[in-house]
C-alpha cells in the first residue's frame, strides 16, 4: 500500500510546501486544500531510479540520452497516476507504475528520472519539440 504524502506549490510567494514543511510547521493537508494559493501534489508511492520520489506534477526524463529522451509530466487522471507528454501515443494514457514495454510491465521507477515539476521549471515540457527539429 502507497504511503499518502503530498506537497503544495504556493502560488503567490511561488515556493514549493514539501510534506516535511507540513509536518514541521503542523499544517494539516485540509487547510492547504482549503486555502486558494496552494496547489498540492499527491505523492504516487514511486521513486525515480535515483530514489527521487515522484509526485503529480513532476517532470520525468524517460531516458538520458537525445534523440530518444521523452520529457512528460505526472498527472493524477481516472484514479492513476498518468504519464502526459507531447508524444501521448504509448504514454500519454498509460499509468506510471505499469508502463508496458515489449510486452513486458516495468516498474517505471526503474528508467526514469524527475528532472523538476511543471511549477518550478515548465520550461523543461518544451524540451520535446526542441529536440525534433
Amino acid at each position: 500500500m502507497r504511503e499518502i504524502k503530498f506537497r503544495a506549490w504556493e502560488t503567490i510567494a511561488k515556493f514549493m510546501a514539501t510534506h516535511e514543511d507540513f509536518i514541521e510547521t503542523k499544517i494539516p493537508y485540509y487547510q492547504m486544500i482549503q486555502a486558494e494559493s496552494y496547489i498540492l501534489m499527491q505523492y504516487t508511492g514511486l521513486s525515480d531510479k535515483e530514489g527521487v520520489e515522484i509526485y503529480e506534477g513532476d517532470i520525468l526524463a524517460l531516458s538520458n540520452t537525445p534523440p530518444n529522451r521523452m520529457i512528460v509530466s505526472v498527472v493524477f487522471e481516472d484514479a492513476c497516476f498518468v504519464l502526459n507528454g507531447t508524444q501521448t501515443d504509448f504514454y500519454g494514457k498509460t499509468c506510471l507504475n505499469k508502463v508496458a514495454h515489449e510486452d513486458e510491465a516495468y516498474e517505471a521507477s526503474h528508467y526514469c528520472e524527475v528532472i523538476g515539476n511543471m511549477y518550478e521549471n515548465p520550461e523543461l515540457l518544451n524540451e520535446n519539440i526542441k529536440q525534433e527539429r
